[in-house]
């Protein structure tokens, strides 16, 4: 899976007219009919984030920052998308709804999934073994920014003061 999990142009599809792929195309008599592989491509991507998904339900984010040039478009390619495969596709377990968050957070919670409890340190993120750090997404939330900063200059001034201490000391 790429590192951008929304259903666009760099997963292969792109329903967005003006996008590289162009519309679904679901007229057999169009000779840029498209359909059948788009549709195969899409339920091979929602397979895909179904296997690593803990519940039965799988959210897909359509878009990214650059699409959506034609928001009516769009959503039309979208339904034709849904219908075609709702229509031809009968035999994969797979319901296809447009949803909005709060409906796809209530139908997870009505599951009772467990999670994992990780009780690391995620801010900032630092990648094992690699020299890069990501504090870029900090830039919508410099509240946060500062707290981490100032926390971890007392961190730093307190591990210092432990450190003299344990150097006076015969430990």
């Amino acid at each position: 899976m790429k590192d951008d999990a929304r259903f666009q142009g760099e997963n292969g599809i792109d329903v967005d007219s003006e996008g590289s792929m162009g519309p679904f195309v679901d007229d057999k008599t169009r000779t840029d009919f498209n359909a059948p592989d788009r549709s195969v491509a899409f339920l091979n991507y929602v397979n895909e984030l179904a296997t690593i998904s803990r519940e039965k339900h799988v959210l897909i984010p359509m878009g990214n920052s650059y699409a959506f040039q034609n928001a009516g478009q769009i959503f039309k390619n979208m339904e034709r998308m849904v219908k075609y495969i709702e229509e031809n596709y009968k035999e994969v377990n797979v319901d296809l709804v447009f949803s909005t968050p709060s409906e796809y957070i209530k139908a997870i919670r009505a599951d009772k999934a467990s999670y994992p409890v990780f009780y690391g340190d995620l801010l900032p993120y630092i990648e094992a073994n690699r020299d890069e750090v990501w504090s870029g997404y900090f830039s919508s939330r410099p509240q946060i920014k500062k707290n981490i900063k100032d926390t971890s200059a007392l961190i730093h001034a307190q591990n210092k003061i432990f450190a003299q201490q344990v150097l006076r000391s015969d430990i």
